[in-house]
């Protein structure tokens, strides 16, 4: 008997990539604001930076899934990225929203999510091969 195979759907294989990105930066963030938590908790960095270093955790994060979105999607790179990215953004936003200090909407959201941004386009051009000339 002949096995009949579903023809996969470019939307579905998108959602599956942007997923994916984003789940993999999502696991980065996690265990970076893990080893962060450990160092304040430990006195090697003073708490004062952990703004600045949440941020970064962002960028780095987006940049990752964004890589990871555009690597397994082959085509339409950039929004596949900013997909990821704005998933991971979201994510960040939920967990501020349920903190206890920090405000939801401010001018440190937007910057989290301009961070994302970024990232996300960082890893959409790490992703990207660049032409080789053939020499003479």
């Amino acid at each position: 008997m002949r096995k009949i195979e579903e023809k996969k759907s470019p939307a579905r294989t998108a959602l599956r990539s942007v997923l994916t990105g984003a789940a993999a930066g999502l696991l980065l963030e996690i265990a970076l604001f893990a080893l962060l938590a450990l160092a304040v908790s430990t006195e090697v960095i003073a708490e004062e930076y952990m703004m600045i270093l949440t941020v970064a955790t962002a960028f780095v994060g987006a940049v990752l899934g964004a890589y990871v979105a555009a690597r397994r999607q082959k085509s339409h790179l950039l929004p596949t990225g900013l997909g990821a990215a704005a998933i991971l953004f979201l994510a960040v936003l939920l967990g501020t929203a349920f903190g206890d200090n920090a405000p939801v909407f401010g001018s440190f959201t937007v910057a989290k999510g301009l961070v994302s941004a970024l990232g996300a386009v960082a890893g959409v051009l790490l992703c990207l091969r660049r032409k080789t000339r053939r020499r003479a």
